[in-house]
């Protein structure tokens, strides 16, 4: 985790490779959402916590 300016959380991953001695490095940010708002949007779509794998 390189930096967590919230709701934002950004990663960096290195990779090495072993054949060249390439070097990758890949950065990802999500977005972490507040359960509140994870439920509101299931209640638009008209889904439940369950049909996404969240617990009740």
């Amino acid at each position: 985790m390189i930096e967590v300016s919230r709701p934002l959380v950004t990663f960096r991953w290195t990779y090495a490779f072993a054949a060249d001695g390439q070097v990758l490095t890949s950065d990802a940010t999500s977005r972490v959402r507040e359960r509140e708002e994870v439920d509101r949007d299931l209640v638009t779509h008209d889904a439940t916590p369950g049909d996404v794998g969240l617990i009740a």
